[in-house]
């Protein structure tokens, strides 16, 4: 609480409002002002031998950003949706978001490819491109 002199000299009690957003919020509001917005997805950003494991709803904003070799595979779903691929793939983890391209993991991105195309209809390329962003296959040398 504060207080406002008003002319004439009276003093006035008034109350800032402020608004607590969380991270995540912060990062969905700064994607949406950012351009294109879809629905949320978690993608499958390589780095060489590792992969990011994420969620956004401005795809093209976030490959920028972060630069990476290409998308291996998106599926729908956001945050939630993303703890459980990072919970499933806990014995890949490298650091942060990233989890190293072996074992189980390189399968499950096929599957993952093969599923979006028999759900939408479109390949994941398909996908991308029409948000401006390229993908690259699982195999490809990094």
């Amino acid at each position: 609480m504060g207080t406002k002199i008003r002319p004439g000299g009276q003093i006035m009690p008034f109350v800032k409002a402020v608004s607590i957003v969380s991270i995540g919020e912060c990062s969905e509001i700064a994607q949406r002002s950012a351009g294109t917005v879809h629905e949320p997805v978690v993608y499958y950003m390589r780095m060489d031998r590792l992969v990011k494991i994420g969620w956004t709803i401005n795809i093209r904003t976030r490959v920028e950003s972060l630069g990476p070799q290409g998308v291996l595979a998106i599926e729908f779903g956001g945050r939630d949706q993303e703890r459980i691929r990072h919970k499933q793939f806990m014995d890949h983890h490298s650091h942060l978001e990233w989890f190293w391209l072996r074992d189980a993991l390189p399968a499950h991105i096929v599957e993952l490819r093969e599923t979006f195309e028999q759900e939408t209809g479109h390949t994941t390329e398909a996908w991308l491109a029409s948000h401006g962003v390229r993908s690259t296959a699982i195999g490809a040398a990094p």
